[in-house]
């Protein structure tokens, strides 16, 4: 996905181009501005994910609506994400 950052599939719906996935981000790590093509629910299991000013700990969750668009995404100490939506 991006250096520092690993997935591993959970699930795929082909018909609905919905994918359910761990991820994960080494400390440090970044991932690119992106937009969402279906809504996409995020919870964070361990760790934090910065978007912008957002500030996402361990169990708080996050749904990033359809056409909803991401800055960029960092992890100062790392995380491990699980994310359902079309990434």
């Amino acid at each position: 996905m991006a250096p520092g950052v690993t997935m591993k599939p959970l699930s795929q719906d082909r018909a609905s181009g919905r994918r359910t996935m761990l991820v994960r981000l080494t400390p440090g790590a970044t991932f690119r501005p992106h937009g969402h093509d279906l809504d996409e629910e995020c919870l964070v299991l361990e760790g934090e994910l910065r978007f912008g000013d957002l500030i996402l700990r361990a169990g708080d969750f996050h749904l990033a609506r359809k056409g909803h668009h991401h800055p960029l995404a960092s992890s100062p100490s790392g995380c491990l994400l699980y994310i359902s939506g079309a990434l």
